[in-house]
């Protein structure tokens, strides 16, 4: 689905969205943000003055966005905002507490090997209590023991190293293999069609 938006003084234009989590915006999309939030800064909604300085934030951080098939990344103009020099700060605090929480309750483990970079995910029980957190360490155990097997499997030569962490290899666009592919075999086997398992190339 592409959003449209409509600045101020001009007609509807696409909703500008990069490449990737690090294409920089470019300076008309930094433009019509600003007018769209009135020069205004989204945290203390103070108008920003004539040479005053301020950053395009992403509303929701990189950092934080979770990812899907239709939106890898937060890199995308919906995602912009305007924020003062005297509040980014603030920002930047509260986008690293909230990423902080996010890890604990997942366990992420990221790696590269065989030119492949490789990201497992798991969610962990939300509680603090004793029982939540004998239950959290025992799912780190489990994952450290899956990605062992795995390499003693590949050094083995019982399968290759491709085939045993295909799942898990992380795409340009930040997504894994498995999220890419799983959509489509449900397609495949509810419709008999065989739909490709990686998007086409961006034109």
């Amino acid at each position: 689905m592409t959003l449209t938006f409509t600045p101020p003084t001009a007609r509807a234009v696409p909703e500008w969205i990069g490449a990737n989590a690090d294409t920089p915006v470019p300076p008309r999309v930094r433009v019509r943000v600003f007018d769209r939030k009135h020069g205004r800064c989204h945290i203390c909604e103070r108008s920003i003055r004539a040479g005053e300085k301020w950053t395009l934030e992403h509303l929701i951080a990189l950092i934080n966005w979770r990812a899907t098939t239709e939106q890898p990344h937060g890199n995308r103009e919906s995602n912009l905002t305007v924020t003062c020099d005297w509040c980014l700060p603030e920002k930047n605090a509260a986008d690293v507490a909230q990423k902080s929480k996010a890890y604990a309750t997942r366990a992420v483990i990221v790696f590269v090997a065989s030119e492949r970079r490789i990201r497992f995910d798991l969610p962990l029980p939300t509680g603090d209590s004793d029982k939540d957190e004998k239950a959290k360490r025992q799912k780190w155990r489990a994952l450290l023991l899956c990605i062992k097997a795995k390499l003693e499997g590949v050094e083995s030569k019982i399968e290759t190293f491709e085939e045993a962490f295909l799942a898990h290899v992380v795409l340009p666009d930040g997504l894994t293999m498995l999220q890419h592919a799983k959509p489509a075999i449900e397609q495949a086997y509810k419709s008999g069609d065989m739909p490709p398992l990686l998007p086409g190339p961006k034109k």
